[in-house]
């Protein structure tokens, strides 16, 4: 008789989101659809069939991850890049179904790998300067990793879903304490050299800075002391190809470097500018020249992007591959975040900044990228919803990811992970509304039905901000806002600074009208572009204006706001007269009107209930949303 089987494997979001940069965010998730694969591999090998998410059709696999572990590559796919598999599944097994095994197949796949890594890069200099490496590392391996699964028979009301939930109640998991120093990135864990910083700085010091030496200069930030679970994140895209061959199964994306190299934020924030030199002879040339004195300065000390193939950035051939700490002002002033590499660091920091201004003359570049996040909506209602069959689904969800990678392209950006309904990527800042709705729009139509919507977030940040602070702010944007509060089927947008929040901005993606909110804030940033909006009228519109914000409703006394009891009418009348005074130019009423007009669609209020109704106007507004247009225009400051 057959038997469903329900795993999961984590933890989930503090392995992917404790990242420093672009590549440990990629390698996290890689990694866990990478081990959610293997244990899938082993279900099937036991006869077992994967039900959700659907994998193969007829027995032929379909998911590029498990195709390729079971020595059948897809065509249009052979050497898988991006993870394609949730952590959790569920499968129809067989009797003498052995759950055992598939926990073995995970265990097995992350030692091998992880002893790679070890043999690799650390047992050196663990041997000669740790105290403990080997035992704090055997226990770190082996006490991470979840795995839990219950297996039973087939319910006939669908309740399977709740198996797992009851099962991680039922904790049978005790780590041992983790003493000593902490990781840099993953707290909770104790760094590798065995040493106690407050005793024993030298020594601790001289385990890393060997530790260092070995992997590269480029691989270990000087403050990253890391426990064996963020350096293994860290190292293994480094393996040789044949030992990435030997314990992945295949070298992702084809060759060492396309896992080794992904676009730093600070590199993401200046594709925008770096794009006005395309078709541009005369700029390219000076670009060249730039370059060329990068190298010569800096020497080995120099970062590339050579292999982030970029795609608006292609005709630029050979030129353009600095990493984006090189076009940032503010970041090559500061000697820690961009060595030179030599001992009078100063002296030739100088003329580098000279060029670099000269090159930006006119032409400043942004400190500021995008990190998206997409979810599909209540999908676990419509899993459990009798009249829904989860096989569609699965497979409707799967031909939505199988195409993230390519859209998310299109917009310049690049996909970390894209797997059932969840989508993680980085974009250059002007792109990342256009690559939302494209996606949402794909969302949708993989599925053919008005029911399956999906949210978005997006994260407008300053490249400085820690990479996991500005994941774990989109992560609440898209799930208390853009879900929660904003009723789901939305977008939310938020801006940091290096200071903190500067603006955001939340709407369902149509109205209760049949408009679209995201193509009137599309809108008004062209209106931006095309000098509609002055600085004068913004600063009076955030300063004088205030009771029209949805956002000041409380003050920082906590007492609520005095609400404002304009009608829609009097407000477009008033920010009318607002904006005639304020225009240096000459202006007609016509003029005024249209340019409100399109300022109070982008910043109006789109809500729904918890029943998916609209919610009745406020003649509340979003005046951040102006900020946004401003931000997304070019016309906030630039550093």
């Amino acid at each position: 008789m057959k038997q469903l089987f329900n795993f999961t494997l984590g933890p989930v979001q503090s392995f992917v989101s404790q990242a420093r940069r672009t590549r440990d965010l990629w390698a996290g998730s890689f990694l866990l659809s990478w081990l959610t694969a293997q244990a899938m591999v082993e279900v099937r090998r036991q006869n077992g069939a994967i039900v959700f998410p659907v994998v193969a059709d007829e027995g032929r696999p379909t998911d590029p991850l498990i195709a390729v572990i079971e020595g059948s590559p897809l065509e249009k796919n052979p050497q898988p890049q991006i993870g394609s598999l949730p952590n959790r599944f569920k499968a129809e097994v067989p009797d003498g179904f052995d759950a055992k095994r598939v926990e073995m197949a995970v265990s097995d796949a992350w030692r091998r790998l992880a002893e790679a890594v070890w043999k690799r890069f650390v047992e050196p200099e663990a041997e000669a300067r740790g105290r403990n490496t080997r035992a704090i590392w055997d226990r770190q391996v082996a006490g991470f990793w979840e795995i839990s699964w219950v297996q039973g028979e087939v319910p006939d009301n669908r309740s399977d879903a709740l198996w797992l939930e009851a099962r991680k109640n039922w904790r049978n998991r005790w780590p041992e304490p983790e003493g000593g120093d902490h990781c840099a990135l993953m707290g909770e864990w104790q760094e590798l050299s065995g040493y106690n910083r407050a005793r024993e700085r030298t020594q601790q010091d001289d385990f890393w800075k060997a530790l260092r030496d070995g992997t590269g200069p480029l691989e270990l930030h000087d403050n990253e002391r890391l426990c064996a679970i963020a350096l293994i994140k860290r190292l293994f895209p480094r393996l040789e190809q044949k030992a990435l061959r030997q314990m992945i199964g295949w070298v992702p994306g084809g060759k060492p470097e396309t896992i080794g190299n992904w676009p730093s934020t600070a590199y993401m924030a200046v594709i925008p500018w770096l794009r006005e030199f395309v078709d541009d002879a005369t700029r390219t040339e000076a670009l060249r020249r730039y370059e060329d004195e990068v190298v010569e300065t800096a020497g080995q000390a120099v970062r590339g992007e050579r292999s982030t193939h970029i795609k608006s950035l292609v005709p630029l051939g050979n030129l353009a591959w600095l990493d984006g700490n090189f076009f940032l002002p503010n970041a090559l002033k500061n000697a820690a975040d961009t060595p030179l590499g030599n001992d009078d660091d100063d002296d030739a920091r100088e003329p580098l900044l000279k060029s670099l201004r000269d090159l930006q003359e006119g032409h400043p570049s942004q400190p500021y990228y995008a990190l998206l996040l997409l979810d599909g909506d209540s999908l676990g209602k419509h899993l459990s919803a009798k009249k829904e069959d989860p096989g569609k689904i699965s497979v409707n969800l799967a031909r939505f990811s199988q195409g993230v990678a390519d859209s998310v392209a299109q917009h310049d950006g690049v996909t970390l992970y894209a797997g059932g309904d969840d989508v993680l990527a980085l974009l250059p800042m002007d792109c990342a509304l256009d690559a939302a709705v494209a996606l949402r729009k794909a969302y949708g139509e993989a599925f053919g039905d008005s029911t399956f919507t999906a949210s978005v977030a997006i994260v407008f940040a300053h490249y400085h901000l820690p990479l996991r602070e500005v994941l774990a702010e989109a992560r609440r944007q898209l799930d208390d806002i853009a879900k929660d509060a904003n009723g789901r089927d939305s977008l939310a947008l938020a801006w940091f600074k290096a200071s903190g929040k500067a603006a955001r901005w939340v709407a369902t993606w149509s109205d209760a009208e049949g408009g679209q909110p995201v193509g009137d804030l599309q809108s008004l940033v062209t209106a931006v572009q095309e000098g509609a909006f002055g600085s004068g009228f913004f600063y009076k519109l955030k300063t004088r204006y205030h009771m029209l914000d949805s956002h000041e409703d409380y003050r920082s006394d906590g007492k609520h706001a005095e609400t404002s009891m304009l009608s829609m009418t009097n407000v477009k009348l008033m920010l009318q007269a607002e904006y005639l005074k304020s225009r240096e130019r000459k202006t007609t009423l016509k003029q005024a009107e249209q340019a409100v007009c399109t300022l109070l669609h982008a910043c109006r209020l789109s809500q729904r209930d918890a029943q998916g109704a609209f919610k009745a106007a406020t003649g509340k507004l979003q005046l951040d949303g102006l900020r946004l247009a401003r931000l997304l225009a070019g016309k906030e400051a630039r550093q």
